[in-house]
């Protein structure tokens, strides 16, 4: 993917300054045009790019069953049911297992990227904080580490932490040996 928060704010800013080419008037436009000139040709941006309406093809990569559906479930979120007309499930070759394409703007690309990027990284935290908390309910260590653990652990998680192993079952290896 590779979209950063810099991509996204120099997009932002060329498109200001194109507007202001397209809209100033006199030297302000004329210097607009200029300057707008040198930052597409530095940062190897062309017409097109810019443009909001201009739609290609782009790659969205994730890892696993869970990333894959936090991009169906964005890309479902923005564009509804009509998002499955620009999908194209995979591509062929390496790696196409995790790949997989849509069609849209540079513009709905980086947002979307930005966003896909913030809600894999939560789901990993919330997937590693659950771990912790089965770990601690179904007591899986030794007593004195974990306690440690969780004197580190600031209040508030450790509120959640006990709220959600309160939501989790109560259950031993005894519970599910079958009876005779």
């Amino acid at each position: 993917m590779g979209v950063t928060m810099s991509d996204l704010k120099k997009q932002v800013l060329i498109k200001k300054i194109k507007a202001l080419a397209e809209r100033g008037e006199g030297g302000e436009k004329e210097g607009a045009q200029k300057k707008l000139r040198e930052l597409m040709q530095k940062y190897g941006i062309e017409d097109l790019d810019l443009s909001d309406d201009v739609k290609n093809i782009y790659e969205f990569h994730y890892k696993n069953t869970q990333e894959r559906q936090i991009l169906l479930q964005l890309l479902y979120k923005k564009y509804g049911e009509e998002f499955v007309k620009d999908a194209y499930k995979r591509r062929k070759g390496r790696g196409s297992r995790s790949t997989f394409l849509f069609k849209c703007t540079r513009a709905d690309f980086t947002t979307l990227s930005i966003e896909y990027e913030f809600y894999v990284s939560l789901w990993n935290e919330e997937v590693e904080f659950f771990l912790s908390s089965f770990i601690q309910k179904h007591k899986l260590f030794s007593m004195h580490p974990s306690e440690e653990r969780i004197k580190t652990m600031s209040f508030s998680d450790q509120i959640r932490m006990e709220m959600l192993m309160n939501g989790m079952k109560d259950c031993s290896l005894v519970c599910k040996l079958p009876k005779k």
